[in-house]
């Protein structure tokens, strides 16, 4: 089961929700609405075989999917007087809405004077769409506290894989047979490592690619979520505002969102991703087939790692074991660093040890404590 911080409005009487869901506070709620009744115009920006289909209503503009419209994009501002948040995204609520070569402007909001959001695609005619979104605040009472990157709601068909870069990466497979989500943060070891999702006939085949395209490796937060019998699947990712808090702080949301059509399965999608890693990010180390060429050789060489905590009282509870070594009288103080030194003798093999409890300030706090290094 996996947390869900943006659209629950994708949920019907004909597919309800079936799953809970926890949501944290000022959570992304998506406005969704029927595509019917107050439309202006539709089209579509295209590249290839892909489209954005849209529609242009009075008061908004939304991605048409399956006869719905869903909000291109979404953000969340706070009245920094009385720390109200209003919930704004490019569905309705604005007074003057333009689209035309590209660009999808929103300005005037009725509740909100000064705010506004700009979306603009780029399409490189191949079966991929760029995004780029600026959120505008010119209201010296209001505050931006997160941006939206262009999202997507995508049809399928048939049996979905889904891959999510989590830790080493995993591969969902069929995961649209029921209730799924799936979010996190990037940049993260633990959670996110690279900021797409690639999702794909069952077993590879045709594929859709949601990425953020971002060289700084900016803070952001990704979502993802299918509804079984729905028939479709819904992608977006929060940026965190930058000078949040502070008045009139509009901004362009850093880098783009890659909406791209391929052929294959994770491995193919992966490749899209590093074509932009390794041609636009200039903090990627130089590397060789043989992998970063600023690792050491000694590093290279340990064939397997040991991870333990070294005794150590402090004036702080720790919120983890002490020790991973069973809790018995058998084992005496210097166990910590004698056995893997022993352990290593005895292979004739180079061991790596990971160690905690070295620190004298809590766990995963006061990280400046750290620096700088202590040999």
């Amino acid at each position: 089961m996996g947390s869900y911080n943006d659209d629950l409005t994708v949920f019907t009487k004909e597919d309800p929700l079936r799953t809970t869901y926890a949501f944290e506070p000022g959570a992304e709620c998506v406005h969704t609405a029927s595509s019917k009744g107050d439309e202006i115009a539709t089209g579509a920006v295209v590249s290839g075989n892909l489209q954005a289909e849209y529609v242009q209503k009075a008061d908004g503009a939304g991605f048409l999917c399956h006869g719905k419209a869903y909000a291109m994009a979404a953000m969340l501002v706070r009245e920094n007087a009385t720390k109200t948040y209003h919930h704004i995204d490019t569905l309705s609520g604005w007074n003057k809405v333009s689209i035309a070569g590209g660009e999808f402007l929103f300005t005037d909001h009725k509740d909100i004077p000064y705010i506004g959001m700009r979306l603009t695609a780029e399409s490189d005619g191949k079966g991929r769409i760029s995004w780029t979104v600026e959120a505008i605040n010119e209201n010296t009472e209001y505050s931006v506290i997160w941006c939206s990157y262009v999202r997507a709601c995508r049809e399928t068909e048939g049996l979905q894989d889904l891959f999510i870069p989590f830790s080493g990466g995993c591969v969902e497979e069929a995961f649209n047979v029921g209730d799924f989500a799936r979010g996190g943060m990037y940049p993260s070891g633990l959670s996110f490592a690279m900021p797409y999702y690639a999702a794909y006939e069952n077993g590879g085949g045709k594929g859709f690619y949601y990425g953020i395209h971002d060289g700084d490796g900016s803070l952001k937060e990704m979502h993802m979520l299918s509804a079984p019998g729905s028939d479709r699947m819904h992608f977006s990712c929060i940026y965190c505002a930058p000078n949040l808090g502070a008045p009139a702080n509009g901004f362009v949301v850093a880098g783009k969102t890659v909406w791209q059509d391929f052929d294959g399965d994770w491995f193919d999608a992966t490749e899209i991703y590093r074509e932009f890693i390794e041609s636009k990010c200039d903090w990627l180390p130089a590397s060789s087939e043989n992998g970063r060429e600023n690792i050491p050789e000694w590093f290279k060489d340990i064939p397997f790692w040991v991870m333990d905590w070294m005794p150590n009282e402090t004036e702080y509870e720790e919120p983890i074991p002490v020790s991973l070594r069973p809790n018995s009288g058998n084992y005496g103080e210097d166990y910590w660093y004698d056995t893997p030194i022993r352990l290593k003798e005895a292979l004739g093999t180079p061991i790596g040890y990971h160690l905690y409890n070295w620190h004298g300030n809590p766990f995963n706090n006061d990280f400046p404590h750290y620096f700088p290094v202590k040999k």
